[in-house]
This record gives structure tokens, C-alpha cells and sequence, in this order.
């Protein structure tokens, strides 16, 4: 069964849509809106939840927190979740980049490094509101087996659902045809599929 969201990129507390059904605090929009540059690099894991508690505050529509890579290590991913719960996200999304996160120019961490990351989230994740996704965003790096190899890792860690950015539609069929969480094409905003 496919679903279809509204999802918008909420970054003002002028974004609130009521037709939303969910949505997506970018922290690149952010950035720009702050500092004059859309690199999410620029900001620290606390100013970022700090802002994403403001918006929270402004709507009781779902929210998705871009966790970015944790904003560093799994030491950090851990505090990161812990503080996205706290303020009322729905999901709170892991990717697969280095740190500092990347969307011009994403550069793949190294599995481990990655799962390690994902592993904080899931052990620091307590609020049954709220899930753990896994972001992907690095495909032109590691192609469809590592891609493959990535997703299976951190859903045997136990992701709630996945986000494939700048990855063909037909890998994205291939991954998501046998699995049973929810997943979202991020070039196609608003596609879920759930098994």
C-alpha cells in the first residue's frame, strides 16, 4: 500500500500550514535564514534543537528532526536524540554522511562509523511518540551493495524507516519491495511506502 503525505519544509513560525500532515525541519533552511548560507554544517546540534523546540512549539502536526550525522560522534548522537524527543519530535532522522553534514556535497562515512551512530540513536530512543529513521544520502559513493549493505545493518538495528535521497527509483523499489518499515523517496517528497 502507498500512502501520500503533504509534507513542507517548515523553518518560520509563518510555515504553519494546516493542510500540512507532516513536517520536515530542514536545518539547511535554517542556515540561510540565520546566517545567510544554506550549509547546515554551520550550526551546532543545540542550536538546531533549540530552534526545531520553537517551531515544535507552534503546531501539534508531526514533525521530522534531521538529526544530520548526529552532529558527530555516537556520543553525540545519543545526546542529540535524547533532546529531539524531549522537544516533541515524530522522527528523527541519522544520515550516513560525516560529520559535519553535507547536502551540496555529501561525503559517505564509513559503515561502522555509520552504524555506530544509528546503534546511539536506537539505544538513546525512549519516548513511543517519536521513531528512529535512517537517512541516505551518499548512493553516487557507495552504489547499490553498499547502499544494500548500509540499509540491512541499520535495520537489524531496529530503524523505524528510511529515507533515500539522490538514489534511483528502481534501487529504492529493489530495497523497499520485502521490507515492512516505512520509507520515503526524499527526491519525491511525500511518498511513503508501508508494508
Amino acid at each position: 500500500m502507498t500512502m501520500t503525505k503533504i509534507i513542507k519544509k517548515f523553518h518560520a513560525a509563518t510555515d504553519v500550514d494546516p493542510h500540512a500532515e507532516i513536517y520536515y525541519v530542514d536545518p539547511t533552511d535554517f542556515t540561510q535564514q540565520f546566517l545567510g548560507s544554506p550549509n547546515e554544517g554551520l550550526i551546532s546540534g543545540s542550536e538546531y534543537i533549540k530552534f526545531f523546540g520553537y517551531l515544535r512549539q507552534q503546531t501539534n502536526q508531526p514533525m521530522i528532526a534531521d538529526g544530520q550525522s548526529g552532529f558527530g560522534n555516537p556520543l553525540n548522537t545519543y545526546f542529540t536524540v535524547k533532546e529531539f524527543e524531549y522537544y516533541g519530535a515524530d522522527i528523527i532522522t541519522i544520515n550516513d554522511q560525516i560529520f559535519p553534514s553535507s547536502t551540496n556535497q555529501p561525503k559517505a562515512a564509513d559503515k561502522y562509523d555509520f552504524a555506530g551512530r544509528i546503534k546511539a540513536a536506537i539505544d538513546a530512543h525512549q519516548a513511543a511518540s517519536s521513531e528512529i529513521w535512517a537517512k541516505f544520502d551518499c548512493f553516487e559513493e557507495y552504489g547499490e551493495a553498499g547502499l544494500m549493505e548500509r540499509f540491512q545493518m541499520a535495520e537489524q538495528l531496529g530503524i523505524d524507516g528510511a529515507i533515500f535521497n539522490r538514489i534511483p527509483t528502481d534501487t529504492i523499489n529493489k530495497i523497499t519491495s520485502s521490507i515492512k518499515i516505512a520509507t520515503m523517496n526524499g527526491d519525491q517528497a511525500g511518498q511513503y511506502h508501508f508494508e
